[in-house]
């Protein structure tokens, strides 16, 4: 009889069932183990719940970032883009090289949705002195939805825009992927990085004076 005791134990202990809890109050995931003998225990050893609680935290960060107001958003954004209190989002060897703001002629700071940009090309290479001007459309459901940029001039030759100037962020090298924590400053500066492409190089430094 003992010895049926301990082969039902053991079976007991071989099935679980494993619950992920959402508390939203403390905006954590809390993991363990639900047991026949309606026990709980840890999910996991001690490594493998801080992993899964830095995952956790991550997650929670991503969706209150793409929560946020859209407005509040792009709010930040232009006091960046303008320089308030030392703030810039374009670093790197991009500072000083993309410009952009809200286009005031035709926004009327409500909805936020008209911004013009300029960039200026890759230094020591043949696009070193052009300088692209582009507008910016930004959609009621940004930042979910990338901001749709559109070259005015010159003309550029680059895979990831087509015959009108809209650029197709999917279609940017290496491969961009727009995702609701990323920002305006973010798209053009892959927009840059994708000038630095010899092919790029060699098929638009004959397009100075053009436009779209």
């Amino acid at each position: 009889e003992r010895e049926r005791k301990k082969e039902r134990e053991k079976v007991c202990l071989s099935v679980c069932v494993c619950v992920c809890v959402w508390r939203r109050d403390q905006k954590k995931f809390f993991y363990f183990c639900v047991w026949p003998e309606g026990k709980s225990r840890p999910f996991g050893d001690e490594k493998e719940q801080t992993r899964r609680k830095k995952r956790a935290e991550t997650d929670t960060k991503k969706e209150n970032m793409a929560a946020m107001p859209r407005n509040f958003k792009l709010l930040e954004e232009y006091d960046c883009a303008i320089g308030k209190e030392g703030k810039s989002l374009v670093t790197g060897k991009h500072m000083g090289l993309i410009h952009y703001g809200l286009d005031e002629e035709r926004d009327d700071n409500t909805n936020l949705h008209h911004w013009r940009a300029s960039i200026i090309g890759p230094q020591d290479t043949n696009l070193g002195e052009f300088m692209y001007e582009m507008v910016i459309f930004v959609p009621d459901n940004y930042p979910k939805a990338a901001p749709k940029v559109k070259f005015i001039q010159p003309k550029v030759s680059m895979g990831a825009v087509n015959s009108k100037g809209e650029v197709d962020p999917n279609k940017l090298d290496p491969k961009f992927r727009w995702s609701p924590e990323m920002n305006i400053a973010d798209i053009l500066r892959a927009i840059r990085e994708n000038l630095y492409n010899n092919s790029v190089i060699k098929h638009s430094q004959n397009l100075q004076g053009t436009s779209y």
